[in-house]
């Protein structure tokens, strides 16, 4: 009986394998409760039918109408600009956008024009890092650091380049000083006294800001040799031509070297740039003077703030806040720089005071927050980055850009500086390379930075006019 059996199902496999039926026995189709499709008779083929309500509803779904992708673009870039206003309390200071605004437009008198104009590139300078910061992060890692090298000082350039062009040089060379020293002292020793008055010591890796501040070190001394090759010649008019030759090389020397600093910072060494990790910063860390008042006023906002993650921006949003805020930075920053002749005309404030201190604050304002800010978070890495960094990209990269911008318009832009600005930058430079030597920051070392800040500010308010300085104190023009 059993070989019987086998032939008939030997015989069941060779004929459904010649008419193409699926090799199935009946024990098979019953456990497969899926294919629960009859097979055809003799004759008879089956044909699948689709269902076309299936096929139109999937293409509505996936390629929406113009109208409901219109309405979710413009839903999305409202919602993240109104995150990126609201991100930050120094945006309050938008108000005075038009304000100042108005004030030009009423002819209003040129302090008050300044001085409303001057408020209102502090915010627009936080909404332009922050919007640059947005797009940089959605272009990729070497798009985006050429993109945050290109937008970091931007600020600066815009107001520096709107002044080289109404030939204001005296303010433009005392505004690139004095964005250094504002980095270096003002930014910086804000940043220990804030750090140092909630932990009794901070560190940071001293291996980066010996290699930054010898960078700082070396870019400053090139930036004062102009002045000392002026002063070399006994012809003021033959001294000027050449000492512009010579800052015009330098500027072409710095730029070359800044471009070797990012590709050494970015690429080739960055894991030198590693911070020390919170951990091992968190456990050596020993309470400051105001630490249990500073720790409570920073655990309420912690707790707000760790609720609210960074708020991510579109590249559409990004790309029109960095234009738009840009736009507006260009416009307060011309009717900040035209109102400055007259201001200094009709009151007791110097080129050298504005150059020096004013304006350098108004355009570092977001990078003084933000410094201040991480510094009080215990971490000195960020703090001193930006800092310093901002330092050397305004002596290797925007002061040279200036001078070669100058060359292009046919200005007498050179790197011959007065003899008090040249002073000022060589011992600040000196006195920050000595405290950044032992790896670890307090309060009495940011006071210290903060009072040398005030003492130049205050020699600069009192500063004399460039018809009544002397010969040896140089016109920098």
């Amino acid at each position: 009986m059993f070989p019987f059996a086998d032939q008939i199902h030997s015989w069941a496999k060779a004929h459904a394998s010649s008419s193409g039926l699926p090799d199935h026995t009946p024990s098979q189709q019953a456990a497969d409760p899926v294919n629960t499709e009859k097979p055809p008779q003799h004759g008879q083929v089956n044909v699948q039918v689709e269902d076309p309500t299936l096929g139109s509803a999937s293409e509505t779904n996936s390629k929406p109408g113009l109208l409901i992708r219109m309405r979710n673009g413009s839903g999305r870039f409202y919602h993240h600009t109104t995150e990126a206003i609201c991100h930050s309390w120094i945006n309050v200071l938008l108000i005075f956008v038009p304000v100042g605004i108005a004030c030009e437009a009423a002819g209003l008198d040129p302090a008050i024009i300044f001085a409303m104009n001057a408020v209102a590139i502090i915010p627009l300078a936080g909404l332009l890092s922050h919007a640059t910061e947005s797009v940089a992060s959605r272009l990729g890692d070497t798009i985006g650091a050429l993109i945050n090298v290109t937008f970091g000082n931007a600020v600066e350039l815009i107001i520096f380049i709107i002044a080289l062009v109404k030939n204001e040089i005296r303010i433009v060379q005392a505004s690139l000083l004095g964005s250094i020293l504002a980095n270096l002292l003002l930014i910086m020793g804000m940043a220990f006294l804030a750090g140092g008055l909630r932990f009794r010591e901070q560190i940071y890796n001293s291996t980066v800001t010996q290699m930054s501040a010898c960078l700082l070190s070396l870019s400053v001394v090139s930036l004062l040799l102009p002045t000392a090759f002026h002063a070399s010649w006994s012809d003021g008019s033959h001294a000027d031509r050449e000492t512009l030759k010579v800052s015009r090389g330098t500027s072409v020397v710095l730029l070359l070297v800044y471009i070797l600093y990012i590709i050494f910072q970015l690429r080739t060494h960055s894991y030198l740039y590693a911070s020390i990790p919170q951990a091992i910063i968190d456990e050596e860390s020993k309470p400051g003077v105001l630490a249990e008042f500073m720790n409570g006023s920073s655990d309420s906002s912690s707790s707000s703030t760790s609720q609210a993650p960074e708020p991510t921006m579109s590249r559409t949003a990004a790309v029109v806040m960095l234009l738009l805020s840009t736009a507006l930075v260009a416009v307060c920053a011309e009717f900040l720089v035209d109102a400055i002749p007259e201001m200094i005309a009709s009151s007791n404030v110097s080129e050298a005071f504005i150059g020096l201190i004013i304006l350098p604050i108004v355009g570092n304002a977001a990078e003084h927050v933000t410094a201040v800010s991480v510094a009080a978070k215990n971490k000195m890495d960020l703090s001193i980055g930006v800092s310093v960094g901002s330092s050397i990209q305004i002596a290797i990269f925007v002061t040279p850009l200036v001078v070669i911008l100058g060359w292009c318009m046919d200005k007498d832009m050179s790197l011959y500086f007065t003899l008090f600005e040249t002073i000022c930058l060589f011992v600040t430079t000196f006195v920050v390379n000595f405290l950044v030597l032992d790896g670890r920051s307090n309060y009495l070392e940011g006071v210290l930075l903060i009072a040398a800040y005030i003492i130049i500010a205050l020699s600069a308010f009192f500063y004399p006019r460039s018809t009544e300085s002397s010969v040896i104190a140089g016109s920098g023009a």
